[in-house]
């Protein structure tokens, strides 16, 4: 079992020791010494310019708990469009924005398989068609949602996996994550497969999070959603719940 962490992740809310740096979407640089895809970092040139910095891409407002959205599993993408790219520029300011770590496409209300990430120092921040592959081990980690503010629970996942991606710029990635890129992942791969963090809860901390978000969607179509009915994570999808 590992050390569980104060900081919290995912859908995710940042912790503030979080080492979140702006990235760029149109290459994927990842601006490290040792990218997880095995690649060479580029060096940022003077006339580049960072795209969270432009006042150009908005935010986008984001999906909550009881949005029939957040339950739709998303068709993988066939083509890096450039209205892919657009969304993924504005994914990452929504993600800065919000103070975030990792933020799924459903999030902000679109059926597209891609998620972007704040961790840029260990991958490629816009992963399209991820899959996990391999997992190992386990770790503990408190995460919290931006779809769920205000909910954080420890979950136990696998501490790394291997995954197999396609990056803003079309091309195949590897990556291996651990620990904290491999908890965002994790939960971002849930998102696309409809899965939120709290289906992963048992116990007391199931029946409070129940209650809770019972109150919030009351009286709306949110108050149908699976976990409230009582619906199992389907088969599936729980391959890699540690």
């Amino acid at each position: 079992m590992g050390e569980i962490s104060d900081g919290r992740v995912a859908g995710a809310e940042r912790s503030d020791d979080a080492d979140v740096t702006a990235p760029d979407v149109t290459t994927g640089d990842v601006g490290s010494s040792a990218p997880a895809n095995g690649t060479e970092p580029s060096e940022v040139g003077a006339d580049e310019v960072d795209p969270l910095e432009l006042d150009g891409p908005d935010p986008i407002p984001l999906r909550f708990f009881g949005d029939q959205i957040l339950r739709r599993r998303t068709p993988a993408l066939t083509d890096v469009t450039g209205d892919i790219v657009e969304l993924a520029e504005r994914m990452l300011v929504t993600l800065r924005v919000e103070e975030g770590i990792g933020l799924a496409a459903p999030q902000v209300g679109e059926q597209t398989r891609l998620f972007v990430h704040g961790l840029a120092d260990e991958a490629p921040t816009v992963l399209i068609n991820p899959e996990i592959v391999e997992s190992r081990g386990e770790w503990v980690y408190t995460e919290g949602c931006l779809s769920i503010p205000g909910l954080y629970y420890e979950l136990v996942r696998p501490k790394e996996v291997h995954v197999r991606a396609i990056g803003i710029d079309g091309e195949e990635l590897e990556i291996e994550a651990d620990e904290l890129l491999g908890r965002v992942i994790q939960h971002e791969l849930d998102h696309l497969d409809g899965v939120l963090m709290v289906d992963h809860l048992d116990g007391e901390d199931r029946d409070e999070a129940l209650r809770e978000l019972a109150g919030r969607v009351k009286g709306t179509l949110g108050a149908s959603d699976p976990f409230l009915r009582g619906k199992p994570v389907r088969r599936g999808l729980r391959r890699l719940l540690g």
